[in-house]
């Protein structure tokens, strides 16, 4: 199946699935609380965005001590910051959003699934299931697209598995990049993260003819990605 086709097929499924929201006027996608909560947020990044104001506090709540941001939400916006274009078009725009979510989320898992499955078909299925799997549909129905972004995260776990098996520093490189890039999109994604590299960090150990090798590559990943997200830990 050639590339367009397969992208094809995701905007295709993704498109069905925010449907409702194009068809019926003024409607977002996501109910609830945490759907006002983004609305408001996505709001409020492109306002700092169009004036250079600081995110991580605003005067627009509890006026006029107004509220720190950063405690609330750890200054995950990376979503919020892509979204702005989208936003502006209004709640059919947003609805285009999360069909990029979605088609984003397919197009970075793709290679992680290449690589693991060596199978191009198997591939292409596998991505298809995790495009729409439990977790992402939950969290855009519940109104919070920022945990449904996982573009950054299928990332971690295929250059962690090509730092063990190619040569070269360059994909230790992009393994911090793409840890430090989890992070500032969604915190508590580094915790799921972890619990899936665990099992694969012991399972590259063990077949890898240089293990010390492999774990300087990871460690030079993991000190750039900790550099890269100090900034939020600076007050």
């Amino acid at each position: 199946m050639s590339f367009r086709r397969e992208v094809a097929i995701y905007l295709a499924v993704a498109a069905v699935g925010v449907l409702p929201a194009f068809l019926r006027p003024n409607a977002m996608v996501g109910d609830g609380v945490d759907a006002f909560g983004t609305w408001w947020f996505y709001g409020w990044i492109a306002a700092c965005v169009a004036n250079g104001m600081d995110p991580s506090f605003t005067t627009r709540f509890f006026f006029p001590l107004g509220k720190e941001i950063f405690t609330h939400t750890g200054n995950n916006f990376v979503d919020a910051v892509l979204g702005i274009p989208f936003w502006l078009a209004g709640t059919r725009g947003f609805a285009v959003f999360v069909v990029v979510i979605l088609v984003g989320n397919a197009l970075c898992f793709r290679p992680l699934a290449k690589l693991v499955l060596q199978d191009e078909q198997r591939a292409f299925a596998a991505t298809l299931l995790w495009m729409v799997n439990p977790y992402s549909l939950f969290e855009l129905t519940a109104g919070r697209p920022t945990q449904a972004f996982l573009w950054f995260v299928p990332a971690v776990p295929y250059f962690l598995l090509k730092c063990a098996r190619e040569s070269g520093w360059v994909n230790a490189v992009k393994l911090g990049l793409s840890a430090a890039l989890v992070g500032w999109t969604y915190w508590f994604a580094c915790f799921f993260e972890l619990a899936l590299c665990l099992p694969l960090i012991w399972s590259e150990l063990r077949r890898s003819r240089e293990p010390m090798i492999v774990l300087q590559r990871w460690t030079l990943a993991l000190g750039l990605a900790f550099c890269l997200v100090a900034p939020a830990a600076i007050p």
